[in-house]
């Protein structure tokens, strides 16, 4: 993450804190775009009463708790690297014995299973803002939501019930308070991989124009509301699924594909780990319109790709098994239909000559 970024972040989480007593370092606010000067260094950052309203009594202790231990911990050394920022907070809370009586515990469960949230520099400030993130996820989902950021890799989530979901980026996944109780349902914007554990419960993701039910397998399902491909997409890599829009309802195979139509439910043969090359940092596409493959390598490259609508609305196949480059792969499909491309100030574009 850039350093504008950063400063942005820091600035939204002094927005959402309370200046009270105690005693801050000023080191906390280096790079800011709060002036040092117009702190007093006679007090501190806490969580204000409107931040934790809606929570009770338990769940505040419990945020507290992980607040005070953000506090607690040293800034070195800067880094753009969220992996490090975040499993220095978790190496911190792993020196605690135990949550203290009585808290609820799902604030630092929530944190540990999270691996979404970016900060820019091993500083208070930008620990505090990774847990403000947290508390509005506990407070607003109704459960627990996963995001991955434009522009982030995929994230590997581990659910309670011994399924683990690769979210693709750009992508949002929504897990209720009864999962794993009484039932086993997630909500899906986006695209993810699921590992599906056997278990009592059928384990059904609910996108924008269908329900997919499993018991256990492994499967691909793919919906961007309001995209230009927008119906749900479903590949099965291993065991059977079962897809249902409204009447209609399908059984999928190992090696079939299909896409959600409100006229026919019809899957086709095809190769999972072609169909599937995101995994592992591709693009594969059979015919697709070049207009939706820009909108993916936006998500994966956090970029802005424009093209006018005599290129969006061509059909292309193009299969790549790695693709670290947006421009690369971009230059590839400009070739392959005679178009030219060059870089702008927020990503490329696609153009006629």
């Amino acid at each position: 993450m850039g350093s504008g970024k950063g400063n942005s972040l820091r600035t939204r989480a002094l927005n959402k804190i309370h200046l009270f007593r105690g005693t801050a370092n000023r080191a906390a606010f280096r790079d800011s775009q709060v002036s040092p000067a117009s702190v007093n260094t006679d007090r501190t950052y806490q969580p204000n009463v409107e931040m934790l309203s809606g929570l009770d009594a338990s769940q505040q202790h419990a945020i507290q708790h992980l607040w005070e231990l953000c506090g607690q911990v040293e800034p070195s050394v800067a880094t753009d690297r969220k992996a490090e920022t975040r499993a220095m907070l978790l190496s911190r809370i792993a020196q605690e014995k135990h949550v203290p009586k009585g808290a609820d515990r799902s604030a630092l469960r929530l944190v540990r299973r999270t691996s979404v949230v970016r900060t820019a520099a091993y500083r208070t400030v930008s620990l505090a803002a990774a847990l403000v993130i947290a508390v509005a996820l506990i407070v607003f989902s109704g459960g627990e939501r996963y995001r991955v950021a434009p522009g982030s890799e995929a994230n590997l989530i581990h659910l309670d019930d011994g399924t683990s979901v690769l979210l693709s980026p750009g992508s949002r996944l929504t897990v209720g308070n009864s999962f794993g109780k009484d039932d086993r349902v997630v909500r899906l914007r986006g695209e993810a991989f699921f590992n599906v554990a056997k278990g009592p419960l059928p384990f059904s993701v609910k996108t924008a124009d269908a329900t997919t039910t499993v018991l256990g397998t492994s499967f691909n399902v793919r919906s961007w509301p309001g995209s230009l491909s927008d119906m749900t997409h479903i590949v099965v890599e291993t065991g059977r699924v079962s897809v249902a829009v409204d009447d209609l309802q399908a059984i999928v195979e190992p090696g079939q594909a299909l896409t959600v139509s409100p006229k026919a439910l019809t899957p086709v043969e095809t190769d999972p780990q072609e169909r599937l090359a995101w995994r592992s940092g591709g693009f594969s596409y059979d015919n697709e319109l070049i207009g939706t493959i820009l909108e993916d390598v936006e998500r994966r490259f956090g970029i802005s790709v424009k093209a006018p609508a005599s290129i969006r609305l061509r059909p292309v196949t193009i299969h790549r098994k790695e693709v670290s480059d947006a421009s690369e792969f971009i230059g590839d499909i400009a070739a392959t239909i005679s178009v030219r491309y060059r870089t702008t100030a927020n990503g490329l574009e696609m153009y006629l000559d």
